[in-house]
């Protein structure tokens, strides 16, 4: 309930930055904080998609064997 909370209000957030950026095109302040604010919602995402992975490895019997496969594959990303 909550992780659909979460993603619903992100689409709410993107929507509202999209049409900032738009109404801000010559505005370079608003622009910036526009854009922020994206990144922002973008990350949060991100976040809310690797807790949730976390968790749902934690409920299989092979948990330390798939997180350290996540550790590995997020060592090779960064």
């Amino acid at each position: 309930m909550f992780k659909a909370a979460a993603f619903f209000i992100a689409i709410v957030l993107m929507v509202v930055y999209g049409f900032k950026i738009m109404a801000a095109m010559d505005k370079e302040d608003k622009l910036a904080s526009a854009k922020r604010g994206i990144t922002t919602v973008l990350i949060t995402l991100v976040f809310i998609k690797i807790i949730d992975y976390v968790f749902f490895i934690a409920a299989t019997p092979e948990f330390g064997e798939r997180a350290g496969d996540l550790i590995i594959e997020i060592a090779t990303v960064l």
